[in-house]
């Protein structure tokens, strides 16, 4: 059965998760405090929740999205997932129910802004191609997963930011965070972090490719001299920036840096 939904959102949206008994997984680019609060006080205690969004440093500057809202779930047991080229808004109830729409995870989405989309509701066939896709989503290679710490490090981040000169522009499609100096980013990273931060910024190019990185592994080395495996770390640490909304993986061992200087 298929159903079309229009605004409010929220009408059929917070029914599904009050009725929601299992599991739900939601995935949405933009995430919201007040509407993650309102999903925590209105499901059942122990249905686990999931939730695929997009970690851009700009983002959470400019509050398209809340770090407030991750940090949320992630202290109410949810996971919650990084994937960095999402702009689909897909929820999936207990692998029976979907509501495919145009509505973020913000209270505009869930109320005020005109909305458009369908609710799918027995329809096993669709309901396990969903269920595939969203697999595929979360063990992708361009997904990462949020924690406590690495959020509280970026909330720390940003409000340093936040005291320095910067802006935000769009450049080939991607909000890019311009500033003044890279001191603002790198004083809540680990030493690791900063080093392949640092290394990055003798790669002139915007885009550049894991082989290029590589190329500084002896550099590297010499900092961390106790390392065996430096290519394994640098990989990790590419990672955990893009997970920091300070790169985007592009592809197989090409990413991009989202932050400059002015």
């Amino acid at each position: 059965m298929i159903q079309t939904i229009k605004t409010p959102t929220a009408n059929v949206f917070y029914n599904l998760i009050s009725d929601c008994n299992d599991e739900m997984i939601l995935c949405a680019p933009y995430i919201k405090y007040d509407t993650v609060s309102e999903i925590l006080n209105k499901k059942k205690e122990n249905t686990k929740v999931t939730v695929i969004t997009s970690a851009n440093i700009s983002n959470f500057i400019q509050s398209s999205s809340d770090l407030s809202a991750i940090k949320k779930l992630l202290n109410n047991n949810a996971t919650v997932l990084n994937y960095q080229d999402l702009h689909a808004k897909i929820y999936l109830f207990d692998k029976l129910k979907a509501l495919i729409i145009s509505a973020n995870l913000t209270r505009s989405g869930m109320y005020r802004n005109y909305e458009y989309g369908v609710l799918i509701d027995k329809d096993e066939k669709t309901m396990d191609q969903i269920e595939t896709d969203f697999l595929e989503m979360m063990y992708n290679e361009k997904s990462g997963e949020f924690d406590l710490k690495g959020i509280s490090n970026l909330e720390k981040t940003i409000s340093n930011i936040s005291k320095s000169k910067y802006n935000i522009k769009e450049v080939s499609g991607d909000n890019v965070l311009f500033v003044d100096n890279y001191d603002a980013l790198l004083s809540n990273m680990s030493p690791w972090q900063k080093d392949v931060f640092l290394v990055l910024d003798e790669i002139q190019n915007e885009e550049f490719t894991l082989n290029e990185v590589k190329v500084f592994k002896d550099k590297l080395s010499l900092l961390h001299p106790n390392n065996n495996n430096v290519e394994a770390k640098i990989r990790q640490m590419l990672q955990q920036l893009r997970d920091m909304g300070l790169l985007k993986f592009n592809s197989r061992g090409h990413y991009k840096k989202l932050y400059t200087k002015i």
